[in-house]
């Protein structure tokens, strides 16, 4: 029993294992093996630890005495390194932001080399020489969908090329708009690839590749298969199968509209392939292969200020859309502060006037969206202005845009308002694009 003044106490651990040499094999410098752990010595290292101690005092065999000085020395050493519960992080708290940042540029640069070495495949599997049968990402042409939608698709579908080696084709020609509704007509990315984007890395063109192959659309599709919004077992194989095997067509056309290149980069056996990239980081990716700037709009992007919050409010169309207030008092709860943003962008598809809230209309007005190369342009324009915004973004529930641009610039805070006006944080690393 120890006293430590003031009436106070504490029972002491002490440990003496005195080894019988009997048992201790004849070996030079080892005619004995003693373990010695004093009174004063045991105290000091158990009051550090802050454990309780039991006595104990007893001479034993080798064998049980090595043992149990064994398995105490193995608990010191535990608890010793162990953090102390006060510097002890949450095991699903994310790493500090250096070494996130660090592993994130890694895993972006990974995918950019294997970018790189599709485009040289890519134009071998097209070359005239190539006699194979052809193994093709067909991504058909969708008039009811905006730039935003046919662009996640595409991303999608590029990323699964990569992971197959299949060649990816789609056309993208000025259509016509599709008008579902009175007010329901989506214009924007209808115009020509290259009326609007800078040359492509690789020739994607599926009119030319059928050229090559002396082939009509009805031709490639006899004995294709085709994957559209429908098929929800699409989505439950992008998650853990393997694509070659249940998809082995030689041609496989994919017509959606979202962002499914996530359940991808989850799958067990295409993880080790893309390495361990978030969602933002592969879009951002994937987005500027397949669409590079023109070089005169990417020096009109490079003057602009960068900006600090950015909110989309979707307006037209029957959806129901919270109000203004709704969404900056979503913003000022993820930490926009009119006050000290330097400068922060309110997006709209109506010239919405941004009241008192501090935010500055984007081009004074509503986004373009008339369908014609100059707006096309201009909406790049937009999103990647406003993908330079270091602070955070302001999503609606009723529009991918916003999210796209999110996307492409990896935004680092994000939330979404719903119609009803709530207000709900996103992970930038786990939503779509996001």
């Amino acid at each position: 029993m120890e006293h430590l003044g003031d009436g106070h106490s504490r029972r002491v651990v002490c440990i003496r294992l005195q080894l019988d040499e009997s048992h201790i094999l004849p070996r030079p410098n080892l005619s004995f093996f003693r373990l010695n752990l004093s009174h004063v010595l045991f105290s000091s290292i158990l009051s550090e630890l802050k454990m309780p101690i039991i006595v104990f005092r007893r001479n034993t065999s080798y064998h049980a005495g090595l043992l149990v000085a064994a398995a105490l020395v193995y608990v010191l050493v535990l608890m010793h390194t162990a953090p102390s519960p006060a510097s002890t992080m949450p095991r699903d708290d994310p790493e500090p932001p250096s070494m996130a940042a660090e592993e994130e540029e890694a895993a972006t640069s990974h995918l950019q080399r294997l970018l790189d070495d599709y485009t040289e495949f890519h134009r071998r599997s097209l070359s005239p020489t190539d006699h194979k049968r052809p193994r093709w990402i067909v991504v058909p042409t969708e008039p009811a969908a905006g730039m935003c939608n046919r662009a996640m698709n595409l991303a999608s579908a590029l990323l699964l090329a990569l992971a197959t080696r299949r060649t990816l084709l789609f056309d993208w020609d000025h259509i016509p708009a599709r008008q579902w509704y009175a007010e329901q007509t989506e214009h924007i990315g209808h115009s020509g690839y290259s009326e609007t984007f800078d040359s492509p890395r690789i020739n994607f063109s599926y009119s030319e590749a059928l050229k090559r192959y002396g082939w009509s659309d009805s031709d490639a599709r006899n004995g294709a298969v085709s994957i559209d919004w429908r098929h929800r077992d699409f989505l439950d194989h992008l998650r853990n199968s393997d694509m070659d095997r249940v998809y082995p067509q030689s041609v496989v056309f994919v017509q959606r509209f979202d962002w499914w290149a996530p359940l991808l980069l989850a799958n067990p056996l295409y993880r080790s392939l893309f390495a361990p990239i978030s969602r933002q980081a592969a879009f951002a990716t994937l987005f500027r292969f397949l669409f590079p700037l023109k070089p005169e709009d990417a020096r009109t992007i490079e003057s602009k200020p960068r900006c600090d919050w950015f909110v989309q409010i979707r307006r037209k169309w029957e959806r129901k859309t919270a109000s203004l207030g709704q969404f900056v008092d979503c913003a000022t709860s993820q930490g926009y502060d009119p006050e000290s943003s330097r400068v922060s962008y309110l997006l709209s598809d109506t010239s919405e006037s941004p009241q008192d809230s501090g935010l500055v209309p984007v081009d004074d007005g509503a986004y373009c969206r008339d369908g014609s190369p100059n707006c096309d342009r201009h909406t790049l324009r937009t999103m990647y202005t406003l993908a330079k915004c270091t602070k955070g973004a302001i999503l609606t529930a009723t529009s991918t845009f916003g999210a796209c641009i999110a996307g492409l610039g990896r935004v680092p805070r994000l939330a979404r308002v719903t119609t009803s006006g709530s207000c709900q944080e996103l992970a930038t690393s786990t939503a779509s694009p996001l």
